[in-house]
């Protein structure tokens, strides 16, 4: 992953390659996983070619991350940020919502 993120030149190849960086990484080295991930989100953020599908991904896994870590403030900000990211809440559920 981390390979892959340093090779390529396109932001949403890079920003996918850092996720799953930092979920290989989440459970063994979370502060590993939280460099990986706020990276990810930095070039979430910085480009529009990432689109708003993939920074709710970033931003559920990095509050997901901090809850791991006990930083329960932190990632419930995050998590209703990627919630409303993916069309808030409806009667019509997806597994990717669920997921956040």
């Amino acid at each position: 992953y981390l390979r892959l993120a340093e090779t390529s030149d396109l932001p949403m190849t890079r920003t996918v390659a850092l996720i799953g960086a930092a979920r290989a990484r989440m459970f063994t080295e979370p502060a590993a996983a939280l460099k990986h991930i706020d990276q990810a989100l930095a070039l979430a953020e910085a480009n529009d070619t990432v689109g708003k599908k993939e920074l709710a991904n970033v931003l559920g896994l990095k509050g997901r991350i901090l809850l791991n870590a006990g930083r329960d403030v932190e990632a419930r900000e995050l998590l209703v940020r990627a919630v409303s990211l993916r069309g808030g809440l409806s009667e019509r559920v997806y597994q990717a919502d669920v997921s956040l």
